[in-house]
């Protein structure tokens, strides 16, 4: 499985980088962070994720205001992705309105 993450900010050496590389080799597969820099309080763009994301990959926006899945519930979708042989791409920190052209 291909796996993008798509994050708002820079993670530099903090402990988020370094938890998310704790995580990264428990998993059989290399998910690959993107950082998105932009200004403090400012939205980035859709163009900003998007020239990332081709139109046949599929993606998941992990918002604060978005549908709440258990651990379990959201393996079974991931897998679903897998089987289906595309490219996810998670988007962190920004809402999916930020992709409306």
């Amino acid at each position: 499985m291909k796996i993008q993450i798509l994050a708002i900010g820079v993670l530099k050496n903090s402990p988020e980088k370094d938890l998310f590389n704790q995580y990264a080799k428990r998993l059989h597969f290399k998910p690959k962070i993107i950082e998105i820099d932009c200004k403090q309080h400012i939205k980035p763009s859709a163009s900003a994720y998007q020239k990332f994301i081709d139109d046949k990959d599929f993606v998941i926006s992990l918002d604060e205001k978005g549908q709440n899945f258990s651990s379990r519930s959201f393996a079974e979708k991931l897998d679903i992705v897998n089987q289906m042989g595309k490219k996810l791409h998670l988007l962190l920190v920004a809402p999916m309105e930020f992709l409306k052209k």
